[in-house]
C-alpha cells in the first residue's frame, strides 16, 4: 500500500539524513510534515477511518521512539489527533445508553 511506500521513505532519509548534520533539520521537516499529514488523513476519513486504522496508527507510533524530541512531539501530537477520530467513531457506532 502507499502507507508501506511512505513508512519505507521516511525510513531511509531518516538513516541517510543522520549522517550528516547539514540534512538534519530537513529530517525533522519531512517527519514532521509526515506526521501532521498522517493525522490530516485519519481526520479527512472520518468515520471510515476503522478500514485504515493499522497503516495510519502504525509509523506514528514507530516515531515515538526517535531520538529527536520535536519528532516525538509531533508523534505525540498526530497520534492525539488520530484518537480523537477514532474515539469519535467508536463513540457514535456504540450506544452506551
Amino acid at each position: 500500500m502507499i502507507f508501506s511506500y511512505v513508512e519505507t521513505v521516511f525510513l531511509d532519509i531518516y538513516q541517510f539524513t543522520y549522517q550528516s548534520n547539514v540534512l538534519f533539520f530537513l529530517t525533522l521537516v519531512f517527519f514532521a510534515g509526515g506526521l501532521i499529514a498522517l493525522a490530516a488523513v485519519a481526520i479527512g476519513l472520518g468515520g471510515e477511518i476503522y478500514t485504515m486504522i493499522t497503516e495510519i496508527v502504525l509509523p506514528v507510533l514507530k516515531c515515538f521512539s526517535d531520538q529527536d524530541s520535536r519528532v516525538r512531539y509531533y508523534a505525540c501530537e498526530s497520534m492525539y489527533n488520530v484518537a480523537k477520530v477514532i474515539y469519535t467513531c467508536v463513540n457514535r457506532r456504540i450506544d452506551i445508553s
